[in-house]
């Protein structure tokens, strides 16, 4: 056995045989590792050494002809089956693995059976790399592993035991301040009847600095407390605060729906705005009272609000925006009826109103109408093309006739006598002409002919 005779530079392969030769890849000297064939000269590279050739220089390295990697094309199918049976042994056997078999089974071999390739270890949380021959000694002592705790029969991992252990319920636990040990699922009990532990006092919210064990506070320290003969005081003075926050945090809301509200109302100013069009005047008074009245600080801040109710807008900001539209006829009329019974000064203090909505109706109605126009013009502007397009072929027909007989007529009076044989405009020799009568019809009696076909007057001749 020749082991690492034909280790190819690409391939880490040991075959066991000496390959034929009709195999080995002439650029890296090994058997060919997925062979490619070029459709000019028929020689066989592998993918990769060819590749790497033809970016160096576009010239097959054997015979030197232009070549291109467009022009290769897998090799075939009898020429890989050979290369892929070839013996070889395993790219671990320096490690201690003695397994050969077929090229094309090795890959198979090192991904399911190959005892000295590094798998990573089975345990969720553990990144380390071991031999598949060495797995189940590293899983027996795997720091990630499952465990169960000996006090609550709970999994934990190796690493978390000890961190499980402080906290584990069944075990038991030492107090700090008395030295009793109780279970460590009774620590809250304990904790709140301790007599030897350090606590505030009751007051320490209000102020008071001591701090002692349960058993002193009862017994020595409350009677000698200056803040337990204010204790009323203190319990008034904490429902107070209690209410006063409730309270700031109502008005908070409500100063957040005020705020909001405001917005909504500029935004629909806007749109009112928008929709307006030409009538929008942006240096009328109607604007800026409208605009003054949703910047004051009445409409934000008045604390008699209610965060679900819009703020009021004047009477007179309702006119001066109806004041924009025309008014309706039947306001027409019905102010032409009343104009007469009403003074002149109270017929001024009170403008001409109409309905917003109706109006903006109306607008809708019109762009309507206007689309459906615009569409019957699209159709008759498309009909009337047609009807031209028609029209233009036919003149161009009449006009080709005309052409044709002043043609044979400057043919028939001898302005031109072309070989014979030769071949005219219309694709047929001049010498095929007839007489001119030929493109007449014959005429049909009570009926006029067409104008294309009439005899030639005496001015088409001296043209």
């Amino acid at each position: 056995m020749l082991h690492g005779k034909w280790a190819g530079a690409s391939q880490s392969y040991s075959y066991i045989d000496s390959p034929n030769p009709n195999l080995i890849c002439c650029i890296c000297q090994t058997p060919f590792t997925e062979p490619t064939t070029s459709r000019t000269c028929s020689h066989t590279f592998c993918l990769d050494c060819i590749t790497r050739a033809l970016s160096a220089s576009p010239h097959c390295p054997i015979d030197r002809s232009p070549l291109t990697l467009r022009e290769m094309v897998p090799a075939n199918q009898i020429v890989r089956y050979m290369v892929d049976e070839l013996v070889v042994e395993c790219v671990h056997r320096s490690a201690g693995c003695e397994f050969t078999c077929q090229r094309q089974l090795l890959h198979t071999h090192l991904k399911q059976s190959c005892l000295f390739v590094h798998v990573p270890c089975p345990e969720p949380g553990c990144d380390l790399q071991v031999l598949r021959k060495d797995i189940a000694n590293h899983s027996s002592t795997c720091v990630h592993r499952l465990v169960k705790c000996e006090g609550c029969e709970v999994e934990v991992k190796l690493v978390d035991l000890e961190a499980h252990y402080l906290v584990c319920a069944a075990k038991t636990a030492v107090c700090t301040f008395c030295d009793d040990e109780y279970p460590r699922s009774q620590a809250g009990a304990h904790n709140a009847s301790c007599q030897e532990m350090v606590i505030p006092c009751t007051h320490a919210k209000h102020g008071c600095p001591w701090s002692g064990p349960r058993r002193n506070l009862t017994d020595s320290h409350i009677p000698t407390c200056a803040y337990e003969s204010i204790k009323g005081f203190l319990n008034v003075s904490d429902t107070r605060v209690s209410a006063l926050t409730e309270e700031n945090a109502l008005l908070r809301q409500r100063l957040e729906a005020s705020e909001g509200m405001i917005e909504v109302l500029k935004r629909e100013l806007q749109a009112v705005e928008s929709v307006l069009g030409p009538w929008y005047r942006p240096d009328s008074p109607a604007q800026h009272s409208a605009r003054a009245h949703l910047q004051s600080p009445s409409a934000s801040e008045g604390p008699a609000m209610s965060p679900r109710s819009p703020p009021s807008v004047p009477v007179t900001y309702l006119a001066d925006i109806a004041s924009y539209f025309p008014p309706s006829d039947a306001a027409a009329s019905h102010e032409a009826s009343t104009s007469s019974s009403v003074p002149a000064a109270t017929r001024s203090s009170h403008p001409a109103t109409s309905d917003l909505p109706s109006t903006l109706a109306a607008l809708q109605t019109s762009m309507a109408s206007l689309s459906t126009s615009q569409d019957s013009l699209g159709r008759m502007t498309e009909l009337a093309i047609g009807s031209q397009a028609a029209e233009i072929g036919a003149l161009r027909a009449v006009v080709n006739g005309l052409r044709m007989q002043v043609h044979a007529i400057l043919m028939e009076r001898g302005l031109g006598e072309p070989e014979e044989g030769a071949i005219g405009r219309f694709g047929m020799g001049m010498t095929g002409w007839g007489h001119p009568s030929r493109f007449f019809q014959p005429s049909v009696p009570g009926v006029a002919p067409h104008p294309a076909h009439m005899p030639p007057s005496s001015a088409s001749v001296k043209l």
